[in-house]
């Protein structure tokens, strides 16, 4: 709460009135708007138990607040309780539809939010629907084309997702994570060359996004050009060591959990790289990295496959 607040423990007047202009389902009651204000802005300096206690109360005090139910739900969502923040997306709607809000019942947001939820729970067709009727409400939201595009990308129908991607781009939505994906299914689709322009693209709006640099490497492999590869494996370890020293600074953590160790490694990068360095002929590298690749646990590296990878390193050194 300090952070937040003056000497005097007033919400800063100018943070306040820009988070407040942000609530999409305002009540029309100044003095509850500014508590649902003080909540959001909670949520989004990632005071998520604060947040939750202040839409908590004011749902104890009037049970159908549309903003209080999508702010609940959000601060639920980043915690991962996944049905609870669904449950309250679905009252923000019902909300909406029973007048409950300063508006006709367009809770396009709600909508949103649940359908993002269902795809995480994987309510795939569910979520489709949420998302698909969010951007009726909502034509204007390219954050929900590119939601939209994010569930076909799960359920691996690239020729889908590829659409809504460019969708998004189209409406003006141009950050490093959207190129990614747009290079993700271009190259799941077989065009290798727009897939790697497409990556560097998200590198340059994003340098700190690592995934961008580690996906072009693995295409240059593919494409037999193992000097670009070698490069752009590199630059993701420096871009994770980057943004590691960038996050270890700020006072804030991210509600995701970071895969990077305190020297900012990045384990996908040096196992895929560590198997480019086998191929090669250069067993002492492979190794090296490989044995990197196992220090931090990550989602992408099966530790078995490492182990056999470096027993076969070890054989080929005759280290039986």
């Amino acid at each position: 709460h300090a952070s937040l607040c003056g000497p005097d423990g007033a919400i800063d007047s100018k943070t306040l009135s820009a988070v407040r202009g942000q609530i999409d389902m305002a009540t029309g009651d100044d003095q509850l708007d500014e508590v649902i204000a003080v909540g959001y802005l909670y949520v989004n300096t990632g005071n998520l138990d604060d947040g939750i206690m202040i839409f908590t109360m004011i749902l104890q005090y009037k049970h159908n607040v549309t903003a209080a139910h999508i702010g609940l739900g959000s601060a639920l969502a980043i915690q991962r309780k996944l049905i609870d923040a669904e449950k309250s997306f679905t009252k923000a709607i019902e909300s909406a539809k029973n007048g409950n809000s300063n508006g006709n019942g367009n809770c396009a947001d709600g909508w949103k939010r649940r359908g993002q939820v269902r795809c995480a729970l994987g309510k795939i067709k569910l979520s489709l629907t949420d998302l698909n009727h969010a951007f009726i409400l909502d034509p204007t939201d390219s954050d929900c084309v590119y939601q939209i595009g994010l569930v076909y990308h799960q359920t691996k129908e690239y020729n889908q997702a590829l659409p809504y991607f460019e969708k998004a781009r189209n409406m003006g939505m141009s950050n490093g994570r959207l190129y990614n994906f747009l290079g993700m299914c271009q190259g799941q689709l077989g065009n290798a060359y727009k897939c790697i322009e497409l990556h560097l693209t998200a590198h340059k709006l994003d340098p700190s996004l690592k995934e961008s640099t580690l996906n072009a490497a693995q295409m240059y492999k593919e494409l037999g050009d193992y000097k670009n590869a070698l490069k752009y494996f590199q630059l993701s370890i420096v871009s994770s060591s980057s943004s590691s020293s960038s996050s270890s600074s700020s006072s804030s953590s991210s509600s995701s959990s970071s895969c990077s160790s305190s020297s900012g490694s990045y384990p996908p990068a040096y196992s895929y790289r560590g198997t480019l360095y086998y191929l090669l002929g250069k067993i002492t590298q492979a190794t090296e990295d490989l044995i990197l690749a196992l220090k931090t646990p990550h989602q992408s590296v099966v530790p078995a496959d490492v182990m056999a990878q470096l027993g076969t390193c070890s054989h080929a050194l005759g280290d039986y």
